[in-house]
């Protein structure tokens, strides 16, 4: 990597704060009890090293609440984060060669399994926008292995923010007005992305060259279940021509679905 490519990387994550700098962190979510089923074997509950672990979180161990997810330590979070996050710059590396200019974060929900391993991963916010690297990150977070959770499937948000290479110019700042008659002209298309998820929303973050073409673009969606718009999405933002032409810079704009 050349010298104007040196990446600035930082961590954060939402609705948890600490003292002191930046630094890996995540939260989790539980909903109202529903219903309890005990897991046994042979009719009476097995005790386990899981559950010794539970009961000293003050949670219920060996117990699978319907309907509630469940939680898992902030520490346990971050040490199965920290060993990945070399790879996970290496994402961002690896473009920032062929585009200089790309920065912003990216926040990614994690469904954790009641064995640790993940279920899902799922950009919920990002204003990287640059698929490649939403989608390298993806696959390494979604091939990590947690601790179980206690009390059932569990849910984290985490992510980094990339703040460009040592030298690196960053793209020209648009307000998403510059490219909103195009955003008019294929709102059928944008909205058919998301027809299979309904009430769902997304974000796509774009980069425009010279000659108004997109150069690279990203997205997020704010449920799982829209998932496989971000693919249609960026791939529809992606084939974009006659946009307004930035000059010799790229610039750089998000915009919202619907």
């Amino acid at each position: 990597m050349s010298r104007h490519a040196i990446p600035a990387f930082a961590l954060f994550a939402v609705a948890f704060s600490a003292c002191g700098g930046a630094s890996t962190q995540s939260t989790t979510t539980t909903t109202t009890t529903a219903a309890t089923t005990p897991s046994t074997a042979g009719g009476a509950t097995q005790p386990s090293t899981a559950n010794n672990r539970c009961a000293a979180m003050g949670a219920t161990g060996g117990i699978s609440i319907e309907g509630q997810l469940g939680t898992i330590r902030q520490s346990e979070v971050s040490a199965t984060l920290n060993p990945a996050l070399q790879r996970l710059q290496g994402c961002y590396t690896q473009r920032i060669e062929e585009h200089p200019y790309l920065a912003g974060g990216v926040q990614f929900k994690i469904r954790i399994g009641t064995d640790g391993s993940v279920r899902w991963v799922l950009p919920i916010q990002s204003s990287i926008g640059d698929r490649s690297t939403e989608r390298c990150m993806s696959e390494i977070l979604q091939s990590l292995r947690f601790p179980e959770p206690c009390g059932g499937e569990t849910e984290t948000t985490w992510g980094p923010t990339f703040e460009g290479g040592e030298d690196a110019r960053p793209a020209v700042a648009w307000e998403p007005s510059r490219v909103q008659t195009q955003v008019n002209r294929r709102r059928a298309q944008l909205s058919q992305c998301l027809a299979s998820a309904s009430g769902a929303s997304a974000e796509v973050t774009l980069y425009v060259g010279q000659g108004g073409r997109v150069v690279t673009a990203g997205a997020a969606v704010s449920t799982q279940d829209a998932a496989t718009a971000i693919e249609c999405l960026v791939t529809e933002v992606s084939a974009w021509r006659g946009l307004p032409d930035p000059g010799s810079y790229p610039a750089k704009t998000t915009f919202r679905v619907p």
